[in-house]
């Protein structure tokens, strides 16, 4: 398959480069690693050769000694043959050396030469070393020999006889010469073995260094063809659409004709060129005003919202959005304007609305229009009162309010919110003109608040739809009027309580005269009443300190009785408690009888603690509530023994006298407290009713406060101790009593104040300042 290379891609490109350089780069390492390995192994080869120099001077030593026949030398001497044959054979066929541990390959042709040539002689010399080794160094040997024997003593005679010897061994010995002639021959395989390795150490070099000059020469050839190859292909056609781009002018197109990445870039400049000359016009278009525009050869429902001519026709719908909005805005804030000056032309409810009414349904091009309030005249009947409308014929308006809830506009009062209905009942309104009558097409019902109150509706029918801009003006001129009938109602009301405060005023200032002399009516009958019950009070210690008397209750049982009583039956003050009337008393039917509300005096007989049956004269008397029941029973012993008729008698009508007056001054004294109870309460009815309208202040003569209400809390604010924290009179006016004093209060108006001593007595001086 054919590859054209023009029409790759530059990333199809780059991969392409970036495999050649890796090629490229994988022969250059696996070559320069074989040389610089084969480089780091002749270093340790020269120290392995210098390790063999120190090795053969150990074996000819050993030889030396194994000539003489020493048996450890002997020992050694076959270790050191079989060491020496290894190493020269790890240095013909590789292996690892025994100094630096490196692991070395075949030696050069040279090397294997040198050390094939040298076999022989190593041969011949092991062999020689192998006799001295092995072989018997002296041989026992028998040999004849003539020796003269004595027959006697002067005859003798010759006999061969046999003879042990010990001799050299010949075999031995000529191995010892020859190894004497061949050891020197160990060394100078060693030196030449030395010089060999450095000669071919230095033929890698030599190598190597050629080897790295033609990969750099290769290199850089290859590096300058594809930079040229980048430059013409890539960068030069970058630069020209470069210059394109920076000229800013979108009247040229990019020639370039490859299908790559710059093909993809000069034929995307071509479509901005023609897009920017397209856009261009239709920018300026826009500009003029013609906001309508299309966009030239372009389908508007296809466009991608990404591109360009999507952001030129969304930025023209947005321009004619604006305007219409800036439209709106204008016709919105122009109606509030207009309206504002209506709201504050008027300060009647009826006559602004007449205005509001009116003016809105020809401002929002409506066809009819009306404004209900809300009555609240009967806060428990409350209703929305139609008190103007515009254009609408009487038919609907027979009914002139609606109850809350009532209808749609009682509804939008109720949900307050606004109502817009596209769907209205044939029989609920009809617009009527010259022409005919005819339902509307549109309904709106806004209510009128501001924040939670709500004071009416406004209702506007038209035969066009409300834009949601109409519903939202009509919706914030609803708070303005809301606002200004809140303003309107208050003044009104405000009005109305002011007048009502006058009047309030002149009662009070009417009660409180009313309420002075009876306050002094009080103040004498309170001495009255202190001088009478000081009268009673010694009366009654009169009676304690000669009369017995006891209070029962209606069960019968004693509520409390004086010393005098419990001491004539022989009680003390702790027993008595528990005693009753009838342990008392030996007749209970006096006790029923009283407790029906009768009255009984005469003499009644007792049952004494320690002295048996007595015979007193008793009083009882029954005390009722304002119902007339009885709540208790009172006993007194107004004689504790009989006398003669004419003592008795007399003694008996002081007594009753003595009850008489008592009893009369009772009744005086509770009419007395009757009178005074009836005129506290419409005294504090009054000053309920003034505290709820008016305002006042209760100070001692220091002008510290005791007292204040409400009212006068808001007015004068804050917690005040003392009044010359509220006026910015001296407070001695202000205790000065009298009527139509001015006063000015600290950061507000002058008043006019009252003040009136309402003291108890002199040693508590208090004064009542009033003021409305």
């Amino acid at each position: 398959m054919r590859i054209n290379l023009k029409n790759l891609s530059i990333l199809q490109q780059t991969y392409l480069l970036f495999g050649g350089f890796l090629i490229l780069a994988t022969v250059n390492y696996f070559v320069i690693s074989h040389y610089k390995d084969k480089l780091s192994s002749f270093s340790p080869q020269l120290m392995e050769l210098e390790y063999l120099e120190g090795q053969i001077a150990s074996i000819q030593e050993n030889i030396d000694l194994a000539i003489n026949d020493n048996a450890v030398a002997k020992d050694n001497l076959s270790s050191q043959l079989v060491f020496f044959e290894n190493e020269l054979d790890k240095f013909k066929n590789g292996g690892v050396l025994t100094t630096s541990k490196v692991e070395i390959g075949e030696g050069s042709d040279r090397l294997n030469r040198l050390i094939n040539n040298a076999h022989p002689a190593w041969q011949q010399l092991k062999d020689n070393i192998a006799i001295i080794i092995n072989e018997e160094h002296q041989k026992d040997t028998t040999i004849q020999q003539a020796v003269m024997v004595a027959i006697n003593d002067s005859t003798t005679t010759t006999e061969i006889q046999d003879k042990q010897i010990t001799v050299d061994n010949h075999v031995v010995r000529k191995a010892a010469n020859a190894i004497r002639m061949d050891q020197k021959k160990l060394p100078a395989l060693i030196t030449e073995m030395e010089n060999i390795v450095r000669l071919d150490q230095q033929e890698a070099d030599d190598t190597l260094s050629i080897i790295l000059m033609s990969f750099l020469l290769f290199n850089a050839i290859a590096i300058v063809l594809v930079l040229l190859a980048i430059r013409n292909y890539v960068f030069v056609p970058l630069q020209n659409l470069g210059v394109l781009f920076s000229a800013n002018d979108f009247s040229k197109k990019a020639d370039y004709e490859r299908t790559n990445e710059i093909g993809t870039i000069a034929k995307g400049f071509n479509n901005i060129a023609t897009a920017f000359q397209r856009s261009t016009s239709f920018v300026a278009k826009i500009g003029e005003g013609k906001l309508d525009e299309k966009l030239e050869g372009i389908d508007e429902s296809k466009v991608s919202e990404k591109s360009l001519e999507w952001a030129l026709l969304n930025m023209r719908d947005q321009m004619k959005r604006m305007e219409l909005e800036e439209a709106e805005r204008k016709w919105s804030t122009g109606g509030l304007a207009k309206f504002v000056d209506i709201l504050r032309a008027n300060d009647n409810v009826q006559e602004l609305s007449d205005a509001i009414i009116s003016n809105l349904v020809d401002y929002t091009k409506s066809n009819q229009g009306g404004i209900y309030i809300i009555n609240e005249e009967d806060p428990q009947s409350k209703y929305l009162e139609l008190i103007s409308l515009y254009a609408f014929n009487d038919k609907k308006y027979n009914q002139k309010s609606y109850r809350l809830g009532e209808g749609l506009v009682g509804q939008t009062y109720l949900e307050r919110k606004t109502i817009y209905l596209f769907e209205i009942p044939e029989d609920y309104i009809e617009i009527t003109s010259g022409l005919g009558d005819a339902n509307p097409t549109t309904i709106l019902l806004v209510p009128l608040k501001i924040e939670n109150d709500i004071y009416g509706v406004i209702e506007l029918a038209s035969f066009h739809e409300f834009e949601e801009y109409q519903i939202q003006f009509v919706e914030k001129l609803g708070e303005s009027i809301a606002s200004t009938i809140a303003g309107v109602k208050a003044n009104e009301k405000t009005k109305h309580l002011l007048e009502e405060s006058q009047q309030l005023t002149e009662q009070m200032q009417a009660q409180e005269e009313e309420m002075r002399q009876n306050m002094e009516e009080l103040s004498a009958t309170q001495e009255e009443m202190a001088r009478k019950e000081q009268a009673v009070m010694a009366q009654l210690d009169a009676i304690n300190n000669s009369l017995g008397t006891a209070e029962f209750s209606v069960d019968g049982d004693i509520i409390t009785t004086n010393e005098k009583y419990y001491q004539s039956l022989g009680y003390d003050h702790s027993s008595i408690v528990s005693a009753n009337f009838f342990l008392l008393h030996t007749d209970a039917d006096i006790f029923y009888n009283v407790r029906n509300g009768n009255s009984y005096s005469g003499w009644v007989s007792k049952n004494h603690r320690t002295a048996g049956e007595v015979i007193y004269k008793s009083s009882f008397n029954p005390i009722m509530d304002e119902e007339g029941e009885v709540v208790k029973i009172v006993e007194l012993i107004v004689q504790f023994e009989k006398e003669s008729e004419t003592g008795a008698v007399d003694e008996w009508k002081e007594l009753k006298d003595v009850e008489e007056e008592l009893r009369q001054n009772m009744e005086a004294l509770e009419i007395t407290q009757t009178q005074l109870d009836n005129k506290l309460k419409i005294s504090e009815e009054i000053l309920s009713a003034f505290k709820s309208i008016g305002n006042y202040l209760i100070v001692d003569s220091e002008g510290n406060i005791f007292e204040v209400n409400n009212n006068a809390q808001k007015q004068i604010g804050g917690d005040h101790q003392n009044i010359s924290t509220i006026f910015e009179t001296p407070a001695n006016i202000a205790l000065t009593v009298g009527d139509q004093k001015e006063l000015k209060i600290l950061n507000a108006g002058t008043i006019t104040v009252s003040v009136r001593d309402i003291s108890a007595d002199d040693a508590s001086k208090k004064l009542l300042i009033i003021w409305t």
